[in-house]
C-alpha cells in the first residue's frame, strides 16, 4: 500500500475520529437516559428507535453517496456530528436536558449517520481499489476498531465519571478532527464519471417538465437505485447467504452483548466497569486483527468462517450458564478472537464483488439487511432484563449463532470460499 500510504492513513485518521466519537458516547447515553427517565427499559427502547431511524434512512444515504462526492459526505456527518453532541453536551451542563431532548439529538444523529455514514466506506475503496491490498487494509481497520473499543469506552466511561457533558465535548472536537483531515485527503472521491452521465442524462429527458414534475421523477430515480443495489445483492446465492448468517451473527452478538449491558446496569455497575467489558474483547481483537490478514492469505476462507462461527456459539452459551460480571469479562473477551477473521471476510468480499460506483446503495442496503433483527434488541433485552428474565435473554444468542453456522453450512459457494487471491474466480463468474 506504498503507494496509497498518505492518503489511507488520512482516511484512516479521520475514520478514527468519527468511530472514537460514537465509542465514547455509546457506552454512557444509556446512563444519561436512565438518570433522565429513571427507567432501564426505557434505554433500550430509545436505542431501538434510533437504529430503526438509522435503518429507515441508510438504503436512501447509499444512493445518495453514489450520487456526491465522497468528501463532501464525510464533511456532513463531521460537522452535523459535532453540532448536535456540542448542544447535547450543552444542555446536560445547564440541566436544561429533556428526555424529549434526549430522543430527537439521538434520532438526529442516527438519521445523518444512515445518510452520510457510508461515505467514508465508500471513499476507502476509491483510495485503494486493489482487492488484495483492500483486504488488507480491512484487517488493518479491525485492528484500529479494537484500539478504539479498548480506549473509547473507558475515556468515555472516565470523561463521565468526571463531569456528565464532557464525554459529548470530547467526540465534537473528534468529529472537528474529521473534518480536517477529510480535506487533506488528496485521492479523488467523486463518483465514476459513467454514473454522473447517467444521471445528468436523465435529468435532461425531462427539462420540459415542470418543477413538481421533475420532483417525482428524480424520488422514482432514487428508488430504481435502491432496487438496482438491491437486485446485485440478491441475484447470487453466496451473496443472499452471506447477508442472512452475518444479520444472525449480529443478532447473536447484540443479544449478547445488550442483556450483558443492561443486566449489569441493573446491578449498579459504573459505566467505567462496562466499558472494561469492551476493552477486554478488544484486546484480543487487536491480536487477532495483526494475524487476520496473514491468516486470510494463507487460509481458506470458509473454513476460517466455520471456525469464528462455532467460536461466536460457544461464548453465547457460556454467557447463558454464567453471567456474573467477571465470567462475562472473561466470555465477552473471547469475541475478539472470532470477529475479525469474520468480518474481514464478509467485508473484503462484499467490497471486492461489488463495483465502485455501486460501493454506497449496495453496502447501505446490506447494512439494512444485517441489522434488520438488531434493531429490535435493545429493547427486548432491556425489557426481559427489566422483568428478571436475563437468561432468557442471553439464550437468544445462542439460538441465533446456531443460525449462523446452519446457513454457512447450507451454502456450498461460502463454504469453500478460498483464499482473497481466488475470489476474483467466484466473482467473476456474476458480475
Amino acid at each position: 500500500m506504498k503507494k496509497f500510504s498518505k492518503n489511507y492513513g488520512l482516511w484512516l485518521g479521520a475514520s478514527t475520529s468519527d468511530m472514537l466519537s460514537r465509542s465514547i458516547c455509546t457506552i454512557v447515553l444509556p446512563f444519561v437516559i436512565v438518570e433522565i427517565s429513571g427507567s432501564i427499559a426505557t434505554a433500550g427502547v430509545v436505542n431501538s428507535i434510533g437504529i430503526f431511524a438509522y435503518l429507515i434512512v441508510m438504503p436512501f444515504g447509499g444512493v445518495l453517496v453514489d450520487r456526491i462526492d465522497r468528501r463532501l459526505g464525510m464533511y456532513t456527518r463531521a460537522i452535523s456530528g459535532a453540532i448536535l453532541w456540542l448542544v447535547f453536551g450543552l444542555l446536560l451542563t445547564f440541566n436544561l436536558l429533556k428526555f424529549w431532548q434526549i430522543l430527537v439529538i439521538v434520532v438526529a444523529v442516527k438519521v445523518l449517520d444512515g445518510l452520510f455514514g457510508m461515505a467514508d466506506n465508500a471513499a476507502l475503496r476509491s483510495i485503494i481499489p486493489d482487492d488484495k491490498e483492500f483486504t488488507k487494509a480491512i484487517a488493518v481497520n479491525q485492528g484500529r476498531n479494537a484500539v478504539i473499543e479498548i480506549t473509547g469506552g473507558p475515556i468515555g466511561g472516565f470523561l463521565y465519571a468526571f463531569t456528565h457533558a464532557l464525554p459529548y465535548y470530547f467526540s465534537a472536537a473528534l468529529l472537528s478532527i474529521m473534518t480536517i483531515l477529510t480535506k487533506l485527503i488528496g485521492t479523488n472521491l467523486q463518483v465514476l464519471k459513467t454514473s454522473k452521465i447517467k444521471h445528468d442524462t436523465s435529468y435532461s429527458l425531462i427539462s420540459r417538465y415542470d418543477r413538481s414534475k421533475r420532483h417525482l421523477i428524480a424520488i422514482r430515480h432514487i428508488f430504481a437505485d435502491i432496487h438496482e443495489g438491491f437486485n446485485f445483492i440478491w441475484a447470487e446465492s453466496i451473496l443472499r447467504i452471506c447477508f442472512i448468517v452475518t444479520m444472525a451473527l449480529n443478532a447473536s452478538y447484540a443479544f449478547t452483548n445488550n442483556t450483558a449491558l443492561y443486566y449489569l446496569m441493573s446491578r449498579e455497575y459504573t459505566a467505567f466497569q462496562l466499558s472494561i467489558l469492551e476493552s477486554g474483547s478488544s484486546v484480543l481483537m487487536l491480536i487477532a486483527s495483526i494475524f487476520a490478514g496473514k491468516f486470510l492469505q494463507r487460509f481458506r476462507s470458509g473454513k476460517l468462517l466455520l471456525i469464528a462461527f462455532t467460536g461466536i456459539f460457544a461464548i453465547a452459551s457460556l454467557a447463558t450458564l454464567s453471567h456474573t460480571y467477571l465470567t462475562l469479562l472473561i466470555w465477552l473477551s473471547f469475541y475478539g478472537l472470532a470477529f475479525p477473521f469474520t468480518i474481514s471476510v464478509m467485508q473484503g468480499y462484499l467490497f471486492s464483488a461489488t463495483p465502485v460506483h455501486l460501493q454506497g446503495r449496495v453496502n447501505s442496503i446490506a447494512a439494512v439487511i444485517e441489522l434488520a433483527i438488531t434493531a429490535f434488541v435493545p429493547a427486548i433485552t432491556s425489557n426481559l432484563v427489566a422483568t428478571h428474565l436475563s437468561t432468557f435473554s442471553f439464550a437468544f444468542g445462542s439460538i441465533f449463532a446456531i443460525i449462523a453456522i446452519i446457513g454457512l453450512l447450507s451454502n456450498q459457494g461460502l463454504r469453500n470460499l478460498g483464499k482473497p487471491s481466488e475470489w476474483h474466480t467466484t466473482i467473476a463468474g456474476f458480475c
